[in-house]
């Protein structure tokens, strides 16, 4: 069992963009959170992206916010939307 863990996490750790972000669908974080998150839904860091991105940075080498938002950035480029600051404060609040 902890062969199949550390595999995963070295995974997670190797992938160069938000990894959780495949593995955790909008609608369970909606579940999980209520009714909160339809306010949310015009913001960059509604509650999917926020526990996406903590996710990975916890697993990440650097561990520093800067990066956490550098790889959401390179995400949402990737996804075609629009592009985010690079700056922390809206992502560390």
């Amino acid at each position: 069992m902890f062969a199949s863990y550390r595999l995963a996490v070295q995974e997670a750790r190797d992938h160069k963009d938000l990894y959780f972000a495949g593995l955790l669908s909008e609608h369970d974080i909606v579940s999980a959170m209520g009714e909160e998150t339809v306010l949310a839904r015009r913001w960059i860091y509604t509650p999917l992206v926020t526990l996406t991105v903590f996710l990975t940075q916890c697993l990440s080498q650097d561990h520093s916010c800067r990066e956490a938002v550098s790889r959401l950035l390179a995400w949402r480029t990737k996804k075609g939307l629009p592009s985010c600051s690079t700056d922390t404060g809206a992502y560390c609040t």
